[in-house]
C-alpha cells in the first residue's frame, strides 16, 4: 500500500526535483519521506466480507531554514496531488479518496532546518477477508 501511494505521490510537480523515500527522512535539506502511521485499518465490515477500510500515512519533508516560503507551496501542491486522483492498488481494492487528517505543520525545528509533517489517510474498498 505505501509503495502504492509513494509512486502515485512521485507524479506530483513539486515533488520532480526531490528524493523521496519510504518510512525513514533523510537528514539532507529537501528530504522527503512518505511514512506509514498506525490506525485500525477497518472503518466497516460488511455481512458479505467486504470491508471499508483506512490506511493513514504521513509525507514528511525537511526545509532549510530560509525555505519556509517554498514548504507552504510545496504542501500545497501537494494536496492537490491528492485531490486530482487516486493510486493503483493492489487487485481485489478500490481506492475510494484521500483525507487530510492533520494539515503540514512544522514538527520539529532546528538552527539549521524544520521537519514538516502532512498527515493523510487513504479510504478504500476491500474485497473478501
Amino acid at each position: 500500500m505505501l509503495q502504492s501511494i509513494t509512486e502515485f505521490l512521485r507524479g506530483c510537480t513539486a515533488l520532480k526535483n526531490r528524493h523521496i523515500t519510504m518510512e525513514i527522512l533523510g537528514t539532507d535539506d529537501d528530504a522527503v519521506a512518505v511514512k506509514t502511521v498506525a490506525c485500525n485499518p477497518i472503518l466497516h465490515r460488511y455481512a458479505d466480507g467486504d470491508s471499508l477500510r483506512q490506511f493513514t500515512f504521513s509525507v514528511m519533508s525537511r526545509e532549510s531554514g530560509q525555505d519556509a516560503g517554498l514548504s507552504a507551496a510545496f504542501y500545497e501542491a501537494l494536496v492537490q496531488r491528492l485531490k486530482e486522483g487516486l493510486p493503483v492498488l493492489a487487485q481485489g481494492q478500490t481506492p475510494q479518496r484521500f483525507e487530510i487528517v492533520n494539515s503540514a505543520a512544522p514538527d520539529e525545528h532546528d538552527y539549521s532546518s524544520t521537519r514538516y509533517e502532512l498527515v493523510c489517510r487513504l479510504i478504500y474498498y476491500q474485497k473478501g477477508a
